[in-house]
C-alpha cells in the first residue's frame, strides 16, 4: 500500500485518486444501489438452483454437473463479489483509502476468477452438448461423472493459479495468458453449438425418412437434447452480452488512459456484467422442467414439514 501526492493513492496495480472518483461520485453511488439490489436475487436463486440441482435426478447425469458447478460461481459472484463490490464504493465516495485497498483487492482477484471459471464451463457446457450429439450411444464413455468432476476440479485450479499469478508475478503476463484464454472460450463454443445445431437440422431431415432401426433411434434420442442445447446457448450468449460493456471500457481504458468518465463507465459496466449471475438460474429455471420441478417439490415440501410440525397432536 504506498500513498503519493496530489490526493493519488497507490494500493499494489489499483490507483486511488480522489479527484477522478469526486468528478464521478453520483455514478458510484448509483453503481452501489444497482449491486445492493441485486445481491439479495443472485444469492437466493442460485442457492435455490443449487437445492434443486442436489433434489434433482438430473445431477446424476454427468452434463448437469457443469450446471452445478456455474452455479456455485455465480453463487460465490453473488456472495462474495457483489459484497465486496458495495463496500468498495461505499470507500470510494468516504475517501476511504484503507478499505478500498482491501475490498478492491478482493473485488478484482474475485471477480477475474469467477468470471473466468464461469467461461471456462460455459465452454466446457458446449464441448459436452457437441460430444452429445456427434457421439450418441458412445457419449457415455467419453464422459463419465468422474471424468466430469476432474475437468470441473481442474477449471477451477487453473483458473486460481493464473488469476492468483498477477499478484506475483507482472501483469503484462497475467493479460498475455487470460485475453487468449477468453477468446479461445469464446471461439471454441460458438464453433461447438454452430456444429452441433447444424449436425442436428441433418439428423431432423434423415429422421424424416427414418421409421425404424437403431439409427433412427439415435436421430431422435441426439434432436431430444435440442431443447437443452438452446437453453444452454441462451445462457452463453447472455453471458456474453452483459460482459460486452465491461470489455468495452477497459479496451477504452487501455487507449485512452483511466479516466474520471471511463471510471464512472466502468462502475456501471461492472453492474451488467455481475447481472449474468442473476440472469443464470433464471433461464435455467424457465428453460428447464426437471430443475424446476424439483424446485417446487423443495419448496412445497417444506412447507408442507413445517405446517405438520406445528400441528398439535
Amino acid at each position: 500500500m504506498n500513498k503519493t501526492e496530489s490526493g493519488i493513492h497507490k494500493c499494489n496495480f489499483l490507483t486511488f485518486n480522489i479527484n477522478k472518483i469526486n468528478q464521478v461520485r453520483n455514478t458510484y453511488i448509483a453503481a452501489a444501489c444497482l449491486h445492493s439490489l441485486i445481491i439479495l436475487p443472485t444469492v437466493s436463486l442460485n442457492i435455490l438452483l443449487i437445492a434443486s440441482l442436489l433434489r434433482s435426478s438430473e445431477l446424476r447425469k454427468p452434463s448437469t454437473k457443469f450446471i452445478f458447478s456455474l452455479a456455485v460461481s455465480d453463487l460465490l459472484l453473488g456472495l462474495i463479489l457483489e459484497t465486496t463490490l458495495v463496500a468498495k464504493k461505499i470507500a470510494e465516495v468516504g475517501n476511504d483509502f484503507t478499505t478500498y485497498c482491501g475490498t478492491g483487492m478482493v473485488t478484482y482477484i474475485a471477480g477475474s476468477y469467477v468470471t473466468l471459471v464461469s467461461l471456462c464451463t460455459l465452454t466446457a457446457i458446449a464441448i459436452d452438448r457437441f460430444l452429445i450429439v456427434h457421439k450418441g450411444n458412445r457419449y457415455s464413455t467419453l464422459m463419465s461423472n468422474m471424468r466430469v468432476k476432474c475437468v470441473i476440479l481442474t477449471i477451477w485450479i487453473l483458473v486460481f493459479v493464473i488469476v492468483s499469478g498477477q499478484l506475483y508475478t507482472p501483469r503484462w503476463l497475467y493479460f498475455m495468458i487470460a485475453a487468449p484464454l477468453y477468446m479461445t472460450c469464446i471461439v471454441l463454443s460458438s464453433i461447438c453449438y454452430i456444429k452441433s445445431f447444424w449436425t442436428l437440422r441433418q439428423q431432423r431431415l434423415q429422421n424424416e425418412n427414418l421409421t425404424e432401426g437403431v439409427t433412427g433411434q439415435h436421430v431422435a434420442s441426439a434432436w431430444r437434447y435440442r431443447k437443452s442445447m438452446f437453453t444452454m446457448l441462451y445462457v452463453f450468449v447472455f453471458f456474453n452480452l452483459c460482459s460486452v460493456p465491461f470489455l468495452c471500457t477497459t479496451v477504452a481504458a487501455s487507449i485512452l488512459g483511466e479516466t474520471a468518465a471511463i471510471w464512472g463507465a466502468e462502475s456501471i459496466a461492472t453492474v451488467i456484467n455481475n447481472m449474468n449471475s442473476l440472469i443464470n438460474p433464471i433461464v435455467l429455471f424457465w428453460r428447464m422442467k426437471n430443475i424446476r420441478k424439483a424446485c417446487w417439490a423443495s419448496c412445497f415440501n417444506g412447507t408442507r414439514k413445517n405446517y405438520e410440525a406445528n400441528q398439535p397432536c
